[in-house]
């Protein structure tokens, strides 16, 4: 609905004939008790026939007569007849109001409050009629004590009419209160209730009206694609758990790794349960980041139950630990007093304090990889289909994912070569690609072969013997037994030990090309919480996450966290062998691959030797290694003098290939420096060869021992 509709909806001069018949009904009652005086010289009252000239002005269609025949009640009678009428007959606004009505269970007074509010808050007049007839024209609120006589269409005070309407507007809990529809305001601390003023919500006044006013933040942003079959089951079984029980709270959740098609799973349940089907986010984590408060969830609220959506609440796993239970309780607080659908979308299993029953959590994980590949399969074009599994083996995406992924990289691809579509498929995979790591690893994307490696012989035996492995671990578990001898898995978990710069991540990431594989490197700055227990949920988030993607982890430095448990003699001890001891349980149980690299191997706990399937030793290279590494890690495109000699840096220097690519970095980057010709000279070379063994505290050969 748009605001275009509004004027052509029969229900809004509707509601303001009706303000103007129950507060012209209440004028004739207060007259009759003397609430009105006539004889205003004293400032303190209002003409009843001031008033009356007003509404005839307003609305001269109405007779004084049956201005005062009809009660309150059965004015909202016939007025909600009407308004029936019109949302079978598909007025969107009446549609609107009746769907407010039955789904916020307001009873025919609150109902008929909310339309005179509305009503005043409105049309300009009506407002000027209201403020006259409550005897203080400067007041913009209405007062709930002339708020009851309205309804009670008598205007006797402490009738039994106005003392039943007292009992159910004073409660603070009321439902136009807690939806945040009507709010109530004192001037003073010690206002009487009865003089506590009243007011539609603008924003309510707004939407009522016909208006689509929904604020950014609350929108989800773009359409959201319909969740593949397997999602769309288990969204419905939640829809039809709600609707088999409708006697208690439709809350639940929604979780697992982000970009899983959780919020599309919400709105099949929205479709379901609501008559729009539409979903407003409250996120958390945006909010608490802006310093907003529980207001803000008080306003998500209004705007879902005026609209008819499901609420749907994010980012309370990226708030602080210690603050997560407070905002949840603080949101499941604000929608306690609502019928309003809630649901949580989380990305891990969800906290005890949800208090939610079984039925209502709902795990997601991303597809298999046989689903995966089938559905590279199905939208690659013919010449590609040969490269689906390879495709579904390296990156976790959902359906929709792989959809955005084909048609972003057949934009981008552009002479449409087969290379090219590859490239540029792999590159908006990987941007896709969320395995549920968020900020506790990266992928690595330079992708080494073996081929490029300088290692001893033995090094590339073992380096062949883990890719052989693991390329048919599952043959070994399933054709020839070995399933039975090894009850906690296949998983691969290798150390790369040896000093700096002798090749060990750029082996791991030889390994990854080889299988087919994403690498990601772990962040340990990420990983790692002061706050106990939190470093813990972090590796089991890794780790699972990693499972189901089938990438590989890279532990670099790995013995600042792979550390020897210590003698416990504090809390602070204790903690830490307990971060320890949970990750020798869950590297045990992990079925994927996981390369460890370390230059201080004494410091790994002893506990992970068993753990270790392979272990992998980078010495640092001999002469006859160094030969290759300078030929090697010299680009084909620099320019060299005449007199470079790698023999003789090779002998001279000892130096690992992390080492020598540094030494020709610098010495290019010299000789773009230099007047003249931009060549690297030996003496460049050797210029920055000593300046990285000075750097690694070593002692520096000068080049005057090179001359003859």
């Amino acid at each position: 609905m748009t605001t275009s509709d509004v004027p052509h909806s029969p229900l809004i001069p509707a509601l303001h004939r009706h303000a103007i018949e129950l507060l012209s009904a209440a004028l004739y009652w207060a007259g009759e008790a003397e609430w009105i005086r006539a004889d205003v010289r004293d400032g303190l009252g209002v003409r009843a026939e001031e008033v009356a000239a007003l509404l005839r002005f307003i609305e001269p269609d109405i007779p004084s007569t049956a201005r005062r025949m009809r009660s309150s009640a059965e004015a909202w009678s016939a007025l909600w007849d009407e308004l029936v009428k019109w949302a079978d007959a598909g007025d969107p606004l009446a549609l609107r109001w009746r769907g407010l009505v039955v789904r916020t269970g307001l009873t025919a007074a609150e109902a008929q409050l909310l339309a005179v509010l509305v009503s005043v808050a409105s049309e300009h007049g009506l407002n000027r009629a209201y403020r006259y007839a409550w005897a203080d024209f400067g007041r913009l609120s209405m007062p709930l004590g002339f708020a009851l006589r309205v309804l009670a269409g008598d205007g006797a005070i402490g009738s039994p009419a106005t003392r039943e309407l007292a009992n159910l507007f004073l409660p603070e809990d009321t439902a136009l209160y807690a939806h945040g529809l009507v709010t109530r305001h004192r001037e003073q601390a010690d206002t009487p209730l009865t003089e506590v003023g009243l007011l539609a919500h603008d924003e309510a006044v707004s939407i009522l009206l016909g208006q689509e006013l929904l604020p950014a933040e609350f929108a989800l942003g773009g359409s959201l694609e319909p969740p593949p079959e397997r999602l769309l089951r288990a969204a419905k079984r939640l829809a039809d758990w709600f609707k088999d029980n409708p006697n208690k709270r439709r809350w639940g959740t929604i979780y697992g790794p982000p970009g899983a098609g959780r919020k599309a799973m919400a709105a099949v349940v929205s479709e379901a349960l609501t008559e729009q089907g539409s979903i407003y986010e409250l996120d958390l984590g945006r909010f608490v980041e802006a310093g907003g408060g529980v207001a803000h969830a008080r306003r998500a609220i209004r705007f879902a139950t005026l609209l008819d959506a499901t609420l749907v609440v994010t980012g309370l796993n990226r708030l602080p630990a210690e603050i997560q239970r407070r905002w949840a309780e603080s949101v499941e607080h604000a929608v306690a007093s609502t019928q309003l659908p809630l649901i949580w979308l989380l990305d891990e299993e969800p906290p005890v304090y949800l208090d939610l029953a079984p039925e209502t959590k709902i795990p997601v994980a991303y597809p298999s990889r046989v689903e995966r590949t089938a559905v590279w399969r199905g939208l690659l074009d013919d010449n590609l289909k040969d490269d689906a599994e390879k495709f579904a083996g390296r990156f976790l995406i959902t359906e929709g994912q792989i959809s955005r992924t084909i048609r972003e990289a057949r934009v981008r691809a552009v002479d449409g070569g087969h290379a090219e579509l590859i490239k540029e498929l792999e590159a908006v995979a990987r941007r896709e690609a969320a395995v549920g790591l968020g900020k506790l690893a990266s992928p690595e994307t330079k992708k080494v072969h073996l081929s490029q490696l300088v290692v001893d012989d033995e090094t590339r035996t073992l380096l062949d013997e883990i890719i052989s492995y693991t390329a048919h671990r599952e043959q070994l578990a399933t054709e020839w037994g070995f399933e039975r001898m090894l009850p906690y898995g296949l998983g691969v978990t290798a150390l790369f030990a040896g000093p700096p710069g002798t090749g060990k991540t750029l082996a791991a990431n030889a390994i990854a090309t080889a299988l087919g594989l994403e690498l990601y490197r772990v962040d340990l700055s990420q990983l790692v919480s002061k706050f106990i227990g939190e470093t813990e949920k972090h590796l089991a988030t890794l780790f699972t996450a990693a499972e189901n993607g089938e990438v590989m982890l890279l532990f670099d430095e790995a013995d600042s966290l792979f550390s020897k448990r210590t003698e416990v003699k504090s809390s602070t001890d204790r903690y830490a062998n307990l971060e320890v001891n949970y990750l020798l349980q869950r590297i045990e149980r992990f079925d994927g691959v996981v390369i460890l690299t370390t230059n201080f191997e004494a410091g790994i706990d002893d506990a992970f030797a068993r753990r270790i399937r392979f272990r992998v030793g980078f010495p640092d290279p001999d002469a006859s290694a160094r030969r290759l590494l300078w030929r090697a890690l010299t680009p084909s495109d620099v320019p060299l003098a005449k007199d470079v000699n790698f023999d003789a840096l090779a002998e001279d220097y000892e130096l690992s290939g992390g080492h020598i690519k540094e030494v020709v970095l610098r010495a290019a980057a010299l000789a773009w420096g230099q007047a003249g010709e931009s060549v690297v000279s030996q003496e460049l070379l050797i210029r920055s060869a000593e300046a990285e063994y000075r750097k690694l505290g070593k002692l520096v050969v000068t080049y005057d021992d090179f001359k003859p």
